[in-house]
């Protein structure tokens, strides 16, 4: 559930004084960071290598390496780090939707309410495309 960010404010404000929220603030705007983008077409995103999950429970940091391919622009290989819903982590050979800037694929968004990675799924959808030599 996303509060308002005036909400978020007002509630936190007590908890640590002004720097806390802020630090708090700025570490949920990092986290929900998307990309504009002027000409964006549909793609995905192959993770490559992906760093360790932080232990804890809830959001965590990640930085990922991966291919981006998509019609109208030849595969690419990006880098993104962020925070993420530890339920959501990828793991090399999951493949991400994500939403490309045809004219640099570099920039892109991945859709991460899509993305409930189930490690068996990201096998099983890895060795079809491995068969058909497409991996």
């Amino acid at each position: 559930m996303d509060l308002p960010l005036w909400l978020l404010i007002l509630a936190l404000l007590p908890l640590g004084g002004l720097a806390y929220t802020a630090w708090l603030i700025v570490g949920a705007v990092l986290a929900h960071r998307t990309v504009r983008l002027s000409d964006p077409v549909a793609g995905e995103l192959t993770v490559v290598a992906v760093s360790s999950p932080s232990s804890g429970p809830g959001r965590v940091s990640f930085v990922l390496d991966g291919v981006v391919r998509g019609a109208g622009f030849a595969p690419t290989a990006v880098k993104r780090e962020g925070r993420i819903d530890r339920g959501r982590w990828p793991w090399p050979g999951t493949v991400l939707d994500v939403e490309v800037e045809r004219g640099d694929p570099a920039r892109f968004n991945i859709n991460w309410p899509a993305a409930g990675v189930d490690g068996a799924e990201a096998a099983r959808r890895l060795a079809e495309e491995m068969r058909r030599g497409e991996a």
